[in-house]
């Protein structure tokens, strides 16, 4: 089921698709109904008489709705033009698809199509029968009803546009999207720090044989289904290691999956068919995608042509929240056990001190010499350092080691100095306030 939403999300055609077809079946319905009330003259009586239409009436109505619910259309897929060019251009490539996967623009492409289709069908079937004057139709109505909803949603999506256009709102829509995976994925952590990879289970690998199982083709994993795969395994007695982790790029023929089997069955190729792959990273289990695609937002505008550092300090500022979040969160949650707590299938974890890193490296390096931004990074790991307990925080304090080492190496004007002194020295006392109370 989830490869099929996936499937559905990344399908622009879809949803149009689908409405278009409903459309073409409505319109047949309309028309039957129509043929009805002509074979069943006293029925005419159960409708009031501005609901019904003669031919010539109908066809004036159903070719102006056509064409203005074409017009609608034209000028929607012009306002999406727009916003992709603004989206390649100032935000990030990778973010074209919140705006095109967003379930709202999908719908309203689909009602503007289907409701073209609807009328223009019904144009093509309303036909006056051979030597009948006194022909009166139903279906115009339907088809106006359709022509208002279609003006309703193309005032909401002149609001959608509005909307998506800033890049405040898609940030906020980033940043929820990465919540609710992290959510989804990762359990609240236990206080102290976790087990390093190497030493999970090593006992249990030492008992087995590796089997690979090679990609069948190139892409990106977006989607694992471990309960699908934990299930299997327990069944074959196997232990299942993920190589690549979900977001990572993996070439047609590289090592997908190692099979650990104490036994000499090799009939492991089912488990492919639990692992999607695509030519485009997907969010719903990669939470570093959502980290990445801020950061690059961010990075847009530092760079001179945009100039833009309020928006790089609200990056910066979700950042801080969202990996505030992650810290409380076991990224070590990437082995899994059977219900008899045997170990069947694993993948390397990114450690919270790689997210900080990749979160905050290349913005330090761009934005450093700016210090409302400087200001910001320091805030960002301070809102880390004060939700977290000592274990994030010696994190947090090697690259708050990081971030002053890069700073104090620009030459700042003194209220500059004074201002980010201040700030560090706040930092500063979340981050060793054991040590100096020690």
């Amino acid at each position: 089921m989830r490869r099929l939403l996936i499937f559905i999300r990344n399908s622009y055609w879809f949803i149009p698709s689908f409405y278009g077809f409903i459309a073409l079946f409505l319109a047949i319905v309309s028309s039957v109904i129509d043929i009805y009330l002509f074979n069943n003259p006293e029925t005419y009586h159960w409708f009031p008489s501005w609901m019904l239409s003669d031919i010539d009436l109908a066809h004036t109505l159903l070719g102006s709705i056509s064409g203005s619910i074409l017009t609608m259309t034209t000028i929607s897929f012009s306002s999406i033009l727009v916003v992709l060019t603004t989206y390649l251009s100032e935000f990030s490539p990778r973010t074209l698809q919140n705006f095109m996967n967003d379930s709202s623009t999908q719908r309203i492409l689909g009602v503007f199509i289907s409701g073209f289709l609807y009328s223009t069908t019904l144009l093509l079937l309303t036909k006056k029968p051979i030597n009948e004057d006194d022909i009166l139709f139903f279906s115009p109505t339907l088809a106006l009803i359709v022509a208002i909803i279609s003006v309703g949603f193309f005032v909401f999506f002149v609001h959608h546009v509005s909307r998506w256009i800033q890049v405040r709102h898609l940030i906020e829509q980033i940043d929820r999207k990465t919540k609710e995976s992290v959510k989804n994925q990762l359990p609240k952590r236990s206080k102290g720090s976790n087990p390093p990879w190497q030493d999970w289970e090593a006992s249990d690998l030492h008992t087995h044989s590796p089997h690979g199982l090679i990609s069948e083709k190139s892409g990106y994993i977006q989607w694992v289904d471990t309960e699908k795969v934990l299930k299997q395994a327990e069944e074959d007695d196997v232990i299942v290691e993920m190589k690549p982790r979900v977001g990572q790029y993996i070439e047609k023929g590289k090592t997908m999956m190692v099979i650990w089997t104490s036994s000499e069955s090799s009939g492991f190729s089912d488990y492919r068919k639990w692992v999607l792959i695509g030519e485009e990273r997907e969010s719903v289990q990669d939470i570093t995608f959502g980290i990445h695609k801020i950061v690059e937002i961010a990075l847009r505008s530092l760079s001179p042509g945009i100039n833009d550092p309020f928006t790089a300090i609200y990056c910066i500022e979700k950042l801080g929240h969202l990996l505030a979040m992650i810290g409380n969160r076991d990224l070590y949650h990437t082995y899994r056990h059977d219900e008899h707590e045997q170990l069947r299938f694993m993948v390397e974890p990114i450690s919270f001190s790689d997210l900080l890193y990749e979160a905050f490296y290349q913005i330090r390096h761009y934005g450093q010499s700016d210090p409302a931004v400087a200001a910001a990074l320091y805030d960002a790991l301070y809102e880390i350092a004060v939700q977290n307990d000592s274990f994030i925080k010696e994190e947090v304090a090697d690259l708050y080691y990081y971030l002053v080492d890069g700073i104090e190496a620009i030459d700042f004007l003194k209220m500059d100095e004074t201002f980010l002194q201040k700030k560090q020295d706040k930092l500063a006392s979340i981050l060793f306030s054991n040590q100096s109370n020690a």
